[in-house]
């Protein structure tokens, strides 16, 4: 019992004395990529809040109808609009 127990301290030792330091282990560590466009970001989030904020129900009605999505349009009404159509 006590010949395993001293094997045992003489493997702990010997690998606590292999193993490396704190101190001598150095990472550098480079950033490659270009770091997010936080501020850009901050600009589209203010534009389309003052958007929301400031569009009309004309405005809304105009988009609508440019995009095909008005109240006369087929996908208003639940349809599939051109995109849909078979011959």
């Amino acid at each position: 019992m006590m010949l395993f127990l001293i094997v045992t301290l003489c493997a702990l030792f010997t690998f606590s004395q292999q193993a490396t330091s704190a101190d001598k282990c150095v990472c550098e560590l480079t950033n490659s990529e270009q770091a997010f466009p936080h501020d850009k970001l901050s600009t589209v989030e203010e534009n389309a809040s003052k958007c929301n904020r400031e569009i009309t129900s004309q405005k809304t009605l105009e988009l609508e109808s440019a995009a095909g999505f008005g109240p006369t349009s087929p996908r208003a009404a639940g349809g599939r609009g051109n995109a849909g159509e078979r011959e």
